[in-house]
């Protein structure tokens, strides 16, 4: 069988060899040792002994999509086949540096709340903050419902939960007349294909 796979036989050998190697890593709860395993195994994913004239294109085609599903998998941990081998030290680099980031974001959140109150401004998140607020209060939410004969809201799919809660408030009683556009392509796309 093996000589009439060609050279994909041995490439797949040579994966599911990787692989047995990488099992007993992946049963520990060493999540560095883990990390490199996964990192090593795609690192030495085979390839260059592709492209044997007995290799079918549906073989080559199948054993580049089990690489590309591999890749896919593990993209929450790695951008690229090349990047940089976890490390130990680079873990524990990480671990140093994130409570200086923390403090850094810190200081920078309350530098730049201090020079917002000094301009008396407001961002958008304190627009959609205090709109909120504001509407939570039941004698301004009635006068903005009495105001109101229709709510329509264009690019719904891209609103977050406080502009939600938001148009769910100014709609109220009125929710019949609430009326939504969505861009149906484009929910799709953001749910990754997924609905």
């Amino acid at each position: 069988m093996e000589a009439d796979c060609g050279n994909l036989a041995a490439s797949l050998r040579e994966v599911w060899q990787n692989w047995q190697a990488l099992q007993a890593t992946l049963q520990s709860e060493d999540a560095l040792a883990i990390a490199q395993g996964l990192f090593d195994f795609r690192g030495n994913f085979p390839t260059a002994r592709m492209g044997g004239k007995r290799d079918s294109e549906v073989k080559k085609k199948n054993f580049f999509a089990m690489r590309d599903r591999f890749d896919e998998n593990l993209a929450i941990l790695f951008k690229t086949k090349d990047e940089i081998r976890p490390e130990q030290s680079v873990e524990e680099n990480h671990e140093r540096l994130l409570p200086l980031l923390k403090q850094a974001f810190i200081g920078l959140d309350r530098a730049y709340q201090a020079r917002k109150d000094a301009e008396q401004a407001l961002d958008f998140d304190d627009l959609e903050y205090y709109t909120l607020q504001l509407l939570r209060d039941p004698a301004i939410r009635d006068r903005w419902e009495s105001e109101l004969e229709a709510v329509l809201v264009d690019e719904y799919q891209d609103t977050n939960r406080r502009q939600r809660e938001i148009v769910n408030a100014l709609a109220g009683k009125m929710a019949s007349s609430l009326s939504l556009a969505i861009c149906v392509s484009r929910s799709i796309a953001s749910a990754g294909g997924r609905m």
